[in-house]
């Protein structure tokens, strides 16, 4: 099996902080992504990637995710009521 792609250490024990390093687990499945490109670098506009997680970033990823959403829908809703 492939090595997780996440750049933060989350350990098992929710009492240890995470740590800025590479994740040495196992990956076992895989979030869509992407960011904007630099077009001085010739680089496209939107740049999609894979990036394959262990189930503990799984679970994190997925919990950013939804922080975000919820962030995007009230900025939203929040702007509809303004009309």
């Amino acid at each position: 099996m492939a090595q997780c792609d996440s750049k933060i250490f989350f350990p098992d024990d929710p009492a240890h902080r995470p740590q800025f390093s590479e994740c040495p687990r196992n990956s076992e499945t895989k979030r869509r992504t992407f960011r904007f490109g630099d077009p001085a670098k010739g680089e496209p506009p939107v740049i999609n990637s894979v990036v394959k997680l262990c189930r503990v970033c799984a679970r994190e990823w997925d919990s950013q995710v939804l922080y975000a959403e919820r962030i995007r829908v009230k900025a939203k809703v929040k702007a509809a009521g303004a009309r």
